[in-house]
C-alpha cells in the first residue's frame, strides 16, 4: 500500500485527508527522526533527516540554512541555528519553512583566557572527525512552546559561559541572568512553567522573582552521594509528567543512571531502579522520552528495530547520539547512507497534528 512507503511527515498528512484514508493505514510510533548534517570547519552546509522506520532520508524543500551556521538544538518541532557571521540565533521549522531571527547576542566567555572574547572564539576549538563534528555546538536552545505563540520564551545556555539568556520572538534584545558559581550548565528544560538547568548531579531552577525581581539561578536538588569526576554529562527530560535527571558516566558497570525529582518531597532526587520502563533519546536536542510499548509498531525491517533497538537495550534503554556515534555511522552505511557526506547530529521530533 502507498501509505506504507511514506515518510513520517507524509504519512501523517496522508492520514489527515479523510477518515477512510486514516482507517486504511496503521498508526505509526512517533520515533524521532535522526538529524543528518553535512559539516565542515565553517559550520553546516546542508541538513537532511533520516526516518528510521522506513530507512529513508527526507529532504524538506522549504527548508534552507545559512552557510556558516551551527546547530543549537531542536525543541517543539523547531530547529535552532547559530549564525557565526551575524552572531544571531535563527529558529526554523523544517516542514513549513517558517523562520524567526532572534536579536543579536553580546555573549562573551572566559573559556580559559585572560580576557573575555566574543563568542566566535568558542567556535574554533570544535573538533572535527573524519566524518565531521564530534564535539558540542557552541550553544543549546530550548523553547517553552512553539515560537508562533507570543508567550513562548526562548532560552540559551552557552558552551563556555556561566549564564542563561532568554527572550521572546518580538523582543529587541536578550535578557541575561549570570551564575556566579564555578560551573557551566550542561542542559536545560521547561517543566511545569519553570526553567530547570543541570550540571552533573545538580539541578537548578531559574527563579524570576528572586534578587528583587532581577532573577536568580538557585540550586534545588542534588543526586548523590557519588564521585563527580565519574560523571561525563547530564541531561533533563520530562517523562509521563515527571522530571528526570539522566547522568552519563565515564566508567562503571552502568553507563547511565536516571533520577526522578519528587516535588512532593522537597525536590528530592530518587534513583530509578527499573530503567527498562523508559526509552530515552539523547543528543543536542531536547531529550525525548517514551514508553517502550509505544515503539512496538515500528516495521520489522526498519533501521530502528534492527539497529537502534539493540544499541538502546545494551545501555539501559538510553540512546545517546554522541556515545553511539561510531556504531551509528557504520550501521547507516549499510542502509546506503553516504557517511562521508552525512553524519548524525541529534534528534528531531516533529509536532504533527495527526498521527
Amino acid at each position: 500500500m502507498i501509505a506504507d512507503h511514506l515518510n513520517a511527515i507524509d504519512h501523517a498528512n496522508f492520514r489527515s485527508v479523510c477518515s477512510s484514508w486514516r482507517a486504511s493505514s496503521y498508526k505509526r510510533p512517533k520515533i524521532p527522526l535522526i538529524i543528518m548534517g553535512n559539516y565542515n570547519k565553517r559550520g553546516i552546509q546542508t541538513i537532511r533527516f533520516f526516518d528510521t522506520n522506513i530507512n529513508h532520508i527526507i529532504n524538506f524543500s522549504k527548508f534552507t540554512i545559512e552557510f556558516g551556521s551551527y546547530f543549537c538544538g531542536s525543541s517543539h518541532g523547531w530547529l535552532a541555528f547559530f549564525s557565526q557571521p551575524f552572531l544571531r540565533i535563527c529558529l526554523q521549522n523544517p516542514i513549513t519553512g517558517a523562520r524567526f531571527m532572534l536579536p543579536k547576542t553580546d555573549v562573551y566567555c572566559d573559556a580559559g583566557f585572560d580576557e573575555p572574547f566574543p563568542i566566535k572564539v568558542m567556535l574554533y576549538p570544535i573538533e572535527v572527525h573524519k566524518f565531521g563534528l564530534l564535539n558540542s555546538p557552541p550553544a543549546k536552545v530550548v523553547l517553552s512552546g512553539p515560537p508562533t505563540d507570543p508567550h513562548c520564551i526562548i532560552t540559551v545556555i552557552w558552551r563556555h559561559c556561566r549564564r542563561v539568556d532568554f527572550c521572546k520572538v518580538k523582543d529587541k534584545a536578550w535578557k541575561t541572568i549570570e551564575y556566579y558559581g564555578r560551573l557551566v550548565f550542561q542542559d536545560l528544560l521547561f517543566y511545569k512553567g519553570h526553567l530547570y538547568l543541570s550540571y552533573k548531579a545538580n539541578i537548578f531552577r531559574l527563579d524570576m522573582e528572586a534578587n528583587k525581581g532581577e532573577g536568580e539561578i538557585v540550586l534545588v536538588a542534588r543526586a548523590g552521594p557519588m564521585e563527580f569526576g565519574r560523571i561525563k554529562m547530564s541531561f533533563l527530560v520530562e517523562f509521563c509528567g515527571d522530571l528526570l535527571l539522566i547522568l552519563c558516566f565515564n566508567i562503571g558497570d552502568c553507563k547511565y543512571k536516571l533520577w526522578k525529582m519528587n516535588l512532593e518531597k522537597n525536590n528530592r532526587l530518587e534513583l530509578l531502579q527499573d530503567q527498562g520502563e523508559r526509552v530515552v533519546f539523547l543528543g543536542h536536542s531536547g531529550a525525548v522520552g517514551m514508553p517502550p510499548m509505544s515503539l512496538l509498531g515500528s516495521r520489522p525491517d526498519s533501521f530502528f528495530r534492527r539497529e537502534l533497538f539493540n544499541m538502546i537495550q545494551s545501555d539501559c534503554n538510553v540512546f545517546d547520539v554522541y556515545d553511539h556515534y561510531s556504531d551509528m555511522n557504520l550501521k547507516l552505511k549499510e542502509y546506503e547512507v553516504d557517511i562521508n557526506i552525512w553524519e548524525p547530529i541529534s534528534w528531531f521530533q516533529p509536532c504533527l497534528q495527526y498521527s
